[in-house]
C-alpha cells in the first residue's frame, strides 16, 4: 500500500490500524496497515516496503497522509527477555499506543 492508497483510506472513514514496527536491535522502523482482516506494508513506487531511519520519519509520513494515532511495536530480543516460558518461534512484542 502506497502512503496515496494510505491517504485515501483515511478519508474514506475506514477502519484503520497503524502500527509502526521496529527491532530492538536496529534504528529502522517500518509501517503496516491493518483493515477488516487485510493487513499491508506501507511501500514505495516500486512496491518494495517503505523503512524510515527514525521514529520522527515515520511519524511525519503518517502524518502527512492524515493519521492521527498509532502503535509503536518493538520486537525485544530473546536475551533480553528473562524468564519467559515461552519457544524462541514467537519474540516478545513491546505494543506502545502513540499519537502522530
Amino acid at each position: 500500500m502506497k502512503i496515496k492508497e494510505l491517504k485515501n483510506l483515511i478519508h474514506s472513514d475506514t477502519e484503520v490500524e497503524v502500527e509502526i514496527v521496529t527491532h530492538a536491535t536496529h534504528s529502522q522502523y517500518g509501517i503496516r496497515i491493518k483493515t477488516q482482516g487485510d493487513e499491508h506494508k506501507l511501500t514505495n513506487w516500486r512496491n518494495r516496503p517503505l523503512i524510515f531511519r527514525s521514529l520522527d520519519q515515520a511519524r511525519q509520513a503518517l502524518a502527512q497522509a492524515g493519521v492521527t494515532q498509532a502503535v509503536l511495536i518493538q520486537h525485544v530480543a530473546h536475551d533480553e527477555v528473562i524468564g519467559r516460558v515461552t519457544t524462541y518461534d514467537t519474540p516478545y512484542l513491546a505494543r506502545i499506543p502513540m499519537s502522530v
